[in-house]
């Protein structure tokens, strides 16, 4: 392996990080100087902060970017590749991500390594060392259980490196059944060390570890059970309506050698969540934006684990930035749901979300904010007509104005609509999110005109590694497939009961309360006014059109009413389907648990290694509605794209005949 990644000398210091609680700076240590209880437990919070890292901004593509739900800009060199499948093995992402979660790892094994040490030596007591070391065991099995969903086989490292020489540029890459089990003895040795704290405050916890223990079942079983069944078959590609092939197996061929059955992985998940949920005293927050909140962070009651960043110099970030609504050059700091807009929502994402849904306008904004000086637009949004909020005053003081898009985002449903220039015009779509907002009100809609308060490259928002909706959702997933589901059978409903209402705790919250029928009454009684309007606009711009066929301009209004009116009458029509409803044992099938898995959980670094354990690539993300002239729908290739490619520098300087060849494909 190369000298980057593993052979650093023992004189470079391990990273510093924050205070958990007062999220302080602190300064360097030495390797060499961990000689006490104290100075090991620095060593260890360098372990934690190595994990901002893993979430830099270059590499947070890797994992998000390439599914359904998210794509990026075209013009964005370093996550285009990621997004499109043109990634190679020089590209920036796979490098950033492959050498910062290995630093995880050699620090991990140096604080495992001194605490030995000083245990053996007795300068500090058995229990402290036993402690910290069970942190350690944790955050190394987090780094290469991400490491093995990205990158298949791997080196495994489990000791310290301090000798630079032949041998260490010679690991060959491990099995995917060792790289499993590695992990999974790293995280039942913190587990039955019995000294892992109970609750989350940006360390450890023994819920974290079973979460992510139960996590590592359900990948490996279900990559399996995709390698066994296959692929599913449907789906049509979303540019020319070709079906989309399945049924291709052995996609990672290394999970079929695991040695526990599906079955076996998939009980053992299902018993770790039940845990967590009886035990564990979690709940979802009130409202589905709170455990994204600054001033919520750590301490909401859903939150599991998050890795901490902080509004200090040096150990904030701009990852959330990211993920931000378009706001134009220099104009980032003045509202609280700015952003680059490099990581935004496919236009079709928005179709996933229901009437009633309120996660919708959480994930996916559909306006812009720009910003007025002496009555002139700084930043404006392009190949849309906008209608100007004309209740919000013109400010001189960098107050925010919102505009939204004339048309409305509403009439997204029917195939005609799919096809109109809102997502024809995807990649010039300036949508974003308000979930990584930096608003101290709990009224999201009030951040907009709130002031950014951090600097770009110091935003405190911490990384949500885990939460109590997803421990729901999991257990739901687990219990559908011991009853017989399958990857290849999106279609196929197996839940229990339990699972259901599980499913339906998150459905719930989404809901905010409303009753589903009074929604469906609502939009009926919508949807009929709209029918009636509409219908007569189209009968006055029919016979408009009648009288002069061959003008463009009356039949572009003929044209538009027409639709209009289909629109209104297709909705109306399927009024029950199109608005939100609590799930039952006949229609919570296993596509709708993933999808809901998909609405829940957007920019959380979750999405694509979800499709890509199930084998569902293809079957979402060639059905994502995008800008097709400009950008096209990937050539997704399998096996290639069912993983990142080794880093080049790494398969260049190995010494190991094995590990010099890439991933297939690359």
């Amino acid at each position: 392996m190369k000298l980057k990644i593993f052979l650093l000398s023992l004189l470079i210091p391990l990273a510093c990080a924050c205070s958990f609680l007062e999220e302080e700076y602190k300064t360097d240590i030495a390797m060499d100087d961990i000689k006490n209880l104290n100075s090991l437990e620095f060593a260890l919070t360098g372990v934690y902060s190595r994990l901002q890292g893993c979430y830099a901004a270059n590499l947070i593509s890797i994992g998000e970017l390439g599914t359904d739900i998210t794509c990026t800009t075209k013009s964005n060199q370093s996550a285009l590749p990621v997004d499109s499948y043109t990634i190679t093995p020089s590209s920036t992402p796979c490098e950033l991500f492959w050498r910062n979660h290995f630093l995880v790892v050699r620090d991990a094994n140096i604080v495992l390594d001194k605490a030995d040490v000083l245990m053996a030596a007795g300068i500090i007591d058995d229990r402290d060392g036993m402690r910290i070391k069970a942190e350690a065991y944790f955050l190394r099995a987090f780094a290469y259980y991400r490491l093995m969903m990205a990158f298949g086989e791997l080196p495994l490292v489990d000791k310290r490196i301090d000798i630079i020489g032949r041998d260490e540029f010679a690991y060959p890459r491990a099995s995917i059944n060792e790289v499993f089990h590695f992990i999974e003895t790293d995280l039942k040795t913190a587990m039955d060390s019995g000294l892992l704290g109970n609750k989350n405050g940006g360390r450890v916890n023994i819920w974290a570890a079973k979460g992510l223990l139960a996590k590592l079942y359900l990948y490996v079983g279900t990559s399996k059970l995709r390698n066994e069944k296959g692929t599913p078959e449907g789906g049509l590609r979303a540019d020319n309506g070709e079906p989309i092939p399945g049924g291709k197996t052995d996609i990672v061929p290394g999970y079929n050698d695991v040695t526990e059955s599906c079955q076996e992985l998939f009980s053992k998940a299902r018993t770790l969540l039940a845990d967590i949920i009886e035990n564990g005293g979690f709940d979802l927050t009130e409202s589905y934006h709170e455990p994204f909140m600054p001033s919520k962070k750590n301490t909401n009651v859903e939150s599991i684990w998050e890795i901490q960043f902080a509004a200090v110099s040096g150990y904030g970030s701009n990852w959330s930035k990211m993920f931000g609504i378009n706001t134009g050059t220099n104009q980032q700091n003045f509202s609280a749901v700015g952003g680059s807009n490099v990581l935004k929502p496919t236009p079709g994402y928005y179709k996933y979300f229901k009437f009633g849904d309120t996660r919708r306008d959480i994930n996916y904004s559909h306006l812009r904010v720009v910003y007025f000086d002496d009555m002139t637009v700084q930043t404006t949004a392009n190949s849309f007509s906008q209608a100007y909020n004309s209740n919000v005053e013109n400010p001189s003081n960098g107050k925010p104005v919102s505009i939204a898009f004339s048309s409305n985002l509403e009439n997204i449903f029917i195939p005609e609509i799919l096809q109109y220039s809102y997502l024809q015009s995807a990649l010039s779509l300036q949508s974003g999110t308000w979930k990584y907002g930096w608003g101290q009100s709990d009224d999201p809609s009030n951040w907009m005109y709130e002031s950014m308060a951090y600097a770009l490259s110091d935003c405190p928002n911490n990384v949500v590694v885990l939460r109590y909706a997803d421990i729901l959702l999991m257990y739901a997933e687990c219990d559908m497939l011991l009853n017989g589901a399958s990857p290849s059978d999106p279609s196929g409903a197996y839940a229990s009961q339990q699972a259901v209402d599980y499913v339906n705790k998150v459905v719930d919250r989404a809901l905010a309360g409303a009753d589903p029928m009074e929604i469906e009454n609502t939009y009926r009684l919508q949807f009929e006014t709209e029918v009636a309007t509409t219908l007569e606009a189209y009968e006055t711009a029919k016979a408009d059109y009648e009288k002069t066929p061959n003008n463009n301009s009356t039949y572009k209004t003929y044209y538009t009413n027409e639709l209009n009116y289909k629109n209104a009458l297709y909705k109306l029509a399927n009024v029950s389907d199109i608005c939100m409803k609590r799930y039952t044992t006949e229609t919570l099938t296993y596509e709708a648990l993933i999808d809901e898995r998909g609405k829940e959980f957007f920019g959380e670094f979750q999405r694509w290694f979800d499709l890509q354990r199930l084998g569902w690539l293809e079957y979402k993300v060639l059905q994502r509605k995008i800008n097709w002239s400009s950008f096209p729908l990937p050539d997704i290739q399998v096996p290639k794209h069912y993983l990142y490619p080794i880093p080049l520098m790494e398969t260049d300087l190995s010494m190991n005949e094995d590990f010099k060849k890439n991933n297939p494909g690359y």
